[in-house]
């Protein structure tokens, strides 16, 4: 195994000599000599696993050093490997710049690179790579290099990966050297002998650096064959195996986030700070103090004297009311600072050591909680340059959620400074290195006017320019408590191609990038016009075996925030900071991030570069543009609430910017395709809180069309990973319903092993397709499996780097729920909980993996309009409703009725309303213009088929029949309900609505347990299309459970999805 280096050139430098005719076009080029004491000369040192080849010396002409020798052959440096390259393995160059008189060496530049990519290519061709200087700023300098990796062989490399106990030979790397124990650039030490003196003079005549050992490179360091990893892995026990296993499982979970919930629902949240003490604080006899900062609240410790190792042992709490999307974004600050007399008793001196981590990294921790760590304070104005210790203890916790005492007691020597008690998450690696983020915008498209059409109106006739629009965004990234900005440019398709530089960490502490377009206004505030947020380890991946930096794009992020329509009033404005769900499309960015290390010497935290003039990419990486159909077949809508007027009530349906209409179309009543005509509304039986639509054989459709990039390969693995996910609940929730039975445990371990298998296999599903229509038990075309679909992607996808590192990644992780799942299960009572628990953690992940960073259409929006106006919606992901062939790659909800439940716009500091906006049963199907056939194949059987390509003024399908049925329901008990009277009971009761009817049970009076015992029965139910086709067009029952008093509160909404028993009435 070797990495081999090819260093052709450095061009474009800012030095070198006058001289000009020293080459000759026509001759050989080759190291010339040098007569002049004061010549410039260039040396490279190249670093690869604290081992360092040096350069001979070239001089520098018209601002180019050439380390190409006779015969044309470019400088070669040879690192031979004990281990296979690791993707967090990097090289460093550093050139330094001599001259014959002074041999002293001044370091002029650097570069870097991160050799992940290098596993797979085995070879990097660099034609003309920017440098950058000791403080990490770019230069105009460029490097011309070459890399070839010689791989060690593939079945040793499995067995040193996952084969430990088979493994018995390791690599012998002396063997590879010759007699003088040299190889290519690699060299052992030996003794010079005096023969080569004389040649040693002649050397340094020729290049001018008398301590060069030869034109070769020369390693200053020994490598140690004590560092082989494949012994350790081969003397692991069967306990250090299991921790490894844990490990793998631990990242998978910190890198999805342990949060469940609503992310934009209002939330108490309390922060925990336990200060203890410090250590190694610089300078002599300072008097520090910790000030701890979260958004705009500061707390602080008291003052030491004197000392550089002060206790503090002060607690603090910080309360906040926040979402969890704004919450986990929210950057928790340790600064230690010299307290000086006067100034100090006014503001806070500039810190000595900083220390950074967001609440999202405390959060995903075990307990939520980091105990008694070690923070490594750097200095603010180098990121490298360590500044001392401090010892803390931090934690998080939600209102009525207990946590763990972080104020217990401890011993002394558990606050050793060791790298297990590093502030650093659990299973992560120990070892942070400073990063930059290069984060580069091209383009936006689509966006919205920011201006009321009056205004624009006047400001066209004062600018006297027909080209001028009114918007002037720009983009503002947020990270790492710093702010970069591009320039504005006006109009609603800018053109940007400019590049941020912020520096950070990897693995990061801080993990989430808010990216805002943002408008530039001459006289007032600038308005937000969309934002999102990225989290670093959605595009990166901190584990060693399947590691690599954050990378993204380039690629098209879709904007979503308030109404598309300028007003004055900001009562929506928050939707677009993402204080609330965007509610309306708001264009489409294109952007790229780029990640590479850097030495951080010098380097400031707040350190941030700004490059312009950058080329968009080229058009061919972008997979072609297709023609997508998104159709709905609206099949009930009830339970529509009073509150919205007795206004005729219509539907929009939207992707993009397709079908969406203005408020000035939907006033006209413009005839569209994607908007029904106008419906009154009917009373539901025995409510009078809810309103339904008379939707009876006749039932609307919507469609419009939508032209982007063909990225169904991104949904189509997210959609086999929800399925796995959807399947694995199915078992889990079997395997847990005879978990409570208490069943025997040969019928448990049945079960357990079918999950197994499951999990091993993940198949397509198409198999366990039903018959077709003909019976011939005719089963369906079996696809790939989830493991051979991401081994072996097809080769015309065009995907780019993080789809394809997303799908190693993927495959990383299923291997590591692979190892956990196949482990000897104790089916001992009390630990079978437990298994339960952990079972739905791989239901969990599987979901959470099926989140690509990476957009491919945009959302889905389902409007209610009354009296032309938006008043209620639902969002829909596009992979959802997405047409496929294969099982596994269709949507969830593809080729189905499925109900929704209609929202109003809200922020957070909006409750959620108490009763129930609109229920709807519709039918929605995405596919490209080419399946169109396949729209109706799908739709429950009984209607008029309607012509196809479909029209632009059909309005609906018509049905031809009816069939009547009866719904019994046994209503129980119930337990654990909340207190909604100042007695501390309630007086509950259940309203139960099927189709258009709704019942209640009796009021039980001061009571939190109820006990009715009661059977509903609904009866002459009206059912359309086909009795074959009944259980999927009923749709569900809705159970809400309401306190009988002033104001009616709503505790919960349960979905029947199972009908067991059908039966017609008839």
């Amino acid at each position: 195994m070797a990495l081999t280096v090819f260093l052709f050139k450095v061009a474009k430098l800012e030095i070198g000599n006058t001289k000009s005719d020293v080459f000759d076009e026509n001759q050989e080029q080759s190291t010339p000599l040098i007569n002049d004491d004061n010549t410039q000369l260039l040396c490279a040192k190249v670093i690869f696993r604290e081992s360092h080849l040096w350069s001979n010396n070239v001089p520098i002409y018209n601002g180019t050093a050439s380390f190409i020798a006779r015969g044309n052959k470019p400088k070669k440096f040879e690192f031979n490997l004990a281990t296979m390259l690791l993707p967090n393995d990097k090289m460093r160059i550093e050139f330094y710049t001599t001259t014959m008189k002074n041999k002293r060496k001044k370091m002029i530049a650097l570069f870097e690179l991160m050799l992940q990519s290098l596993i797979d290519s085995k070879y990097i061709d660099l034609p003309e790579e920017n440098l950058s200087d000791p403080n990490n700023y770019l230069l105009k300098s460029t490097i011309q290099l070459k890399l070839y990796y010689t791989s060690p062989n593939i079945e040793r490399e499995k067995v040193a990966l996952s084969q430990v106990n088979d493994l018995t030979n390791t690599i012998d790397w002396k063997s590879t050297f010759d007699d003088e124990g040299r190889q290519d650039g690699h060299r052992h030490r030996y003794t010079h002998k005096k023969h080569r003196k004389g040649l040693k003079k002649l050397r340094m005549k020729l290049v001018g650096r008398a301590n060069d050992t030869d034109s070769d490179s020369y390693s200053d360091v020994d490598l140690d064959d004590n560092k082989n990893p494949h012994e350790t892995f081969a003397s692991m026990t069967e306990e250090e195996k299991l921790k490894v296993q844990y490990n793998n499982l631990e990242l998978l979970e910190k890198s999805l986030g342990r949060y469940e919930g609503d992310a934009y629902q209002m939330t108490q949240w309390q922060i925990m700070v336990n200060i203890i003490q410090g250590r190694d604080f610089p300078g002599h006899d300072i008097n520090p103090y910790v000030c701890v900062q979260i958004a705009d609240q500061k707390r602080y410790t008291g003052m030491q004297k004197c000392t550089n190792s002060p206790f503090f042992g002060e607690f603090f709490t910080f309360d906040f009311s926040l979402s969890a999307t704004q919450m986990m974004q929210t950057v928790i600050y340790f600064k230690v600072h010299h307290a000086q007399k006067l100034i100090s008793t006014f503001i806070d001196t500039k810190p000595i050591g900083i220390f950074k981590v967001d609440v999202a990294t405390v959060y995903n921790e075990k307990e939520h909680v980091f105990e008694r760590k070690w923070a490594q304070l750097t200095h603010p104005d180098s990121i490298k340059a360590p500044c001392g210790y401090l010892l803390v203890s931090v934690a998080i916790a939600q209102r009525g959620v207990s946590t763990k005492n972080i104020l217990g007691e401890t011993t002394q020597d558990d606050d050793e400074l060791k790298p297990s008690k590093e502030f650093i998450p659990a299973a992560m690696p120990r070892h942070l290195f400073p990063v930059q983020l290069k984060i580069t915008f091209f383009t936006a498209t689509e966006l919205p006017e920011m201006m009321t059409d009056f205004l624009a109106t006047v400001s066209k006739k004062i600018l006297a320019s027909d080209d001028w629009e009114p918007v002037d965004p720009y983009v503002e990234v947020s990270y790492n408590a710093i702010k970069a900005t591009t320039d504005y440019r006006n109009g609603t398709s800018p053109v940007w191609g400019e590049a941020l530089y912020l520096i950070g960490q990897f693995p990061p502490l801080v993990r989430t990038i808010k990216i805002a377009l943002k408008d530039h206004a001459a006289v007032q505030k600038d308005r937000t016009i969309a934002s999102f947020l990225i989290d670093l380890f959605s595009i990166s991946e901190s584990n060693p075996l399947a590691g690599f930096l954050p990378i993204f794009g380039p690629t098209w992020i879709f904007l979503y925030g308030s109404p598309r329509e300028y007003t004055i009033n900001k009562d929506q404005d928050d939707l677009g900071e993402r204080i609330g769900e965007g509610i309306c499309y708001k264009g489409r960015l294109l952007m790229e991030i780029e990640c590479h290390p850097i030495s951080g010497e010098h380097t400031s935290n707040l350190n941030v570069q700004k490059e312009s003039g950058i080329q968009f990419p080229d058009v061919h990486i972008f997979p072609m543009k297709r023609t997508f159909i998104l159709f709905g077949g609206i099949f009930d809508v009830t339970m529509i609430d009073k509150a919205f007027g007795n206004t005729a009530i219509c539907f929009e349906l939207s992707m993009g910017s397709s079908g969406y209409l203005n408020p000035q179309q939907l006033t006209t009543h413009q005839s569209v395709s994607s908007v029904t005509r106008p419906y009154p509304r009917s009373p539901i039986d025995n409510n009078a809180q809810h309103f339904r639509l008379p939707i009876d054989l006749q039932k609307p459709i919507l469609f419009t069309k939508y032209i982007f990039h063909d990225y169904r390969y991104r949904m189509n693995l997210s959609n086999r990973l929800k399925h796995a996910s959807e399947h694995m609940l199915k078992l889990i929730r079997e395997f847990e319903s005879n978990v409570n039975s208490k069943v025997s445990n040969d019928i448990l371990l049945q079960q357990y092993r079918k999950m197994e298998e499951y999990i091993h296999t993940l198949p397509c599903g198409c198999s366990q397709m039903k018959a077709t229509d003909n019976n011939l038990d005719i089963m369906g075309l079996v696809h790939a499996t989830l493991s051979e679909t991401l081994n072996f992607p097809k080769t015309n996808l065009r995907m780019n780097i993080l789809d394809e590192k997303r799908r190693k990644k993927i495959l990383h992780n299923l291997e590591s729920l692979k190892i956990w799942i196949s482990k000897e299960v104790d089916f001992d009572e009390s630990k079978l909980y437990e298994t339960v628990k952990e079972l739905y953690k791989i239901a969990r992940a599987l979901r959470q993996l099926a989140i690509d960073a990476q957009p491919s259409l945009p959302d889905i929006f389902l409007w209610m309009i009354c009296d032309s106006k938006r008043v209620a919606y639902a969002r829909i992901p596009p992979e959802d409703i997405l047409f496929s062939l294969c099982e596994g790659d269709k949507g969830l909800h593809n080729g189905r009725i499925q109900t929704l439940f209609l929202q109003t716009p809200r922020t957070t500091d909006k409750p959620i309303k108490s009763s129930t906006n609109a229920k709807i049963q519709i039918y929605l199907w995405l596919g490209t213009e080419e399946q169109e056939i396949n729209i109706f194949k799908q739709l429950p059987g009984g209607f008029d088929m309607p012509p196809l390509p479909l029209p632009v003024d059909i309005k609906y399908i018509r049905y031809n029949k009816r069939s009547f049925y009866e719904l019994r329901c046994h209503c129980y008990k119930a337990r654990s309900l909340i207190a909604a009277d100042e007695t501390g009971f309630s007086d509950p009761y259940l309203s139960i609505t099927a189709g258009n009817e709704t019942q209640t049970t009796p009021i039980l009076k001061e009571s939190l347990c109820p006990q009715w015992n009661i059977t509903l029965v609904f009866r002459n139910l009206i059912h359309v299309g086909n009795r074959e086709t009944a259980e999927e067009t009923i749709g569900n029952v809705v159970v809400e459970c309401y306190d009988y008093d002033d104001v009616i509160i709503r505790f919960f909404i349960i979905e029947l999805r199972s009908w067991q028993n059908f039966k017609f009435l008839d």
